[in-house]
């Protein structure tokens, strides 16, 4: 009677190699599965945080922006900067008698 391949020194000696090599494959298999089903998932299932509208829908849900987005409306900011002018009281230079004597001596 034969003994098992498994009992044989030959295999024993090839065994950790084999074992190496089975886990690097079964490693890479997940990896390109996951992958795979990471990529899958984009296309196949559709994300709850898209919505499929177009112009003129109705939102059936709050919609959310991906990222913050600053705007500066030149009509708001021109009506503000219009608002500061407007609440500056006026500064006037103090009289200058140079010109008194000055319009005198032209109208004569």
């Amino acid at each position: 009677m034969s003994s098992p391949v498994w009992m044989t020194p030959e295999f024993r000696e090839k065994l950790p190699g084999l074992l190496h090599q089975g886990v690097q494959i079964v490693l890479l298999v997940a990896f390109v599965l996951g992958g795979a089903f990471i990529i899958a998932s984009e296309v196949l299932i559709p994300s709850s945080s898209k919505v499929a509208l177009e112009e003129g829908d109705v939102a059936p849900r709050d919609v959310l922006a991906p990222r913050s987005l600053k705007y500066e409306s030149d009509v708001l900011t021109q009506a503000k900067m219009d608002a500061a002018v407007a609440a500056v009281r006026p500064v006037y230079d103090p009289p200058d008698p140079s010109v008194g004597s000055e319009q005198s001596q032209l109208a004569r």
